[in-house]
């Protein structure tokens, strides 16, 4: 068996053991599995101690709050899926945070963990983009290296060889000193990119590097006689036009979106919350994913004073162009 059938079986041998195993092994591998609140510790523990079902009505229990604020049913959703009994469940939370919950602290590992469970079952496109997503809005996480290693791992399948390599570099520059098995596996990889340009930097035409070629020396020519022509009749001045307004006639507003939902009741239940909490919030869109967003700022830098506000009182959001 050659070095390169060993390193296919040992990649799809753990992508295999990703799927299969059970919810106490995958929330001790999970990449950011450290509750912090009490509930998800015991919840932890029991799954971890063989007691599955417990530690997932402990969870269940928090999900099923009347009050709870979006960060914080973000966070129970994440363990929620960290803690399922299979991988399919797994895969849906992971979905969800991921739609719902794009700016919340635990959409990072969500994403390597849902790329995971894809590749597990070759379900190479959704995995390829998942991981791409996660490079694209994590630069700063430990988990870097990994990500862009599985990435050009799957651009290679699927015959991509110049994005691949190019994944594999960014996948290099971004492992740990202290891993060493994972910067072997890149360098193992490397061997393919060798003379292999990178997909962001395309090759230079052949046509626009030849020499220049000598012009020819001929007798110069007389030129011909002008043809004088009368000026063309001048055109009418155009009609000054007003500025355009929407539709309603006003100026676009700016607005804080802080969920999105499949369904209208839950957005309206979401607004009934953040009314209680003396936060004006309104559903937006006629269809889903239906759009939870508060204010109504004649600026962006409203909104985004807005925006800081819901983030000292545990409500993650980012600004958008609103419905005035």
């Amino acid at each position: 068996m050659t070095r390169r059938t060993k390193g296919g079986v040992a990649f799809a041998a753990l992508l295999a053991a990703a799927l299969l195993m059970p919810a106490a092994v995958r929330a001790q591998a999970s990449m950011d599995s450290v509750p912090t609140d009490s509930t998800y510790v015991r919840a932890r523990r029991l799954v971890m101690e063989g007691n599955g079902a417990e530690g997932r009505k402990l969870v269940d229990s928090m999900l099923a709050r009347p009050s709870l604020e979006p960060s914080a049913y973000a966070e129970a959703l994440y363990w929620h899926a960290a803690l399922a009994a299979t991988a399919a469940d797994a895969e849906r939370d992971y979905r969800q945070l991921i739609v719902e919950y794009p700016l919340h602290a635990r959409t990072e590992s969500a994403l390597l963990q849902l790329a995971q469970l894809e590749m597990t079952r070759n379900d190479r496109p959704p995995a390829t983009a998942h991981l791409q997503q996660f490079l694209r809005d994590f630069s700063g996480s430990p988990q870097r290296g990994r990500a862009g290693f599985w990435l050009a791992r799957l651009l290679f399948e699927q015959g991509d060889v110049p994005r691949g390599c190019t994944a594999l570099r960014t996948a290099r520059a971004a492992i740990p000193a202290e891993d060493a098995e994972l910067r072997n596996q890149v360098d193992f990889y490397a061997s393919r990119c060798s003379g292999v340009p990178d997909a962001a930097a395309p090759a230079r035409d052949s046509a626009q590097v030849a020499p220049p070629v000598a012009p020819s020396v001929a007798p110069p020519i007389a030129a011909p006689a002008p043809v004088v022509s009368p000026p063309p009749a001048p055109l009418p001045k155009p009609k000054a036009q007003s500025p355009r307004p929407d539709a309603k006639g006003s100026k676009p507003a700016f607005a804080v979106q802080v969920a999105a939902f499949a369904a209208r009741a839950d957005a309206d239940a979401l607004v009934k919350k953040l009314g209680k909490r003396g936060l004006k919030a309104h559903v937006t869109g006629s269809a889903k994913p239906f759009r939870v967003r508060v204010g109504s700022f004649a600026t962006r830098a409203e909104a985004a004073a807005m925006q800081a506000s819901l983030r000292k009182r545990g409500i993650p959001g980012y600004v958008t162009e609103d419905a005035p």
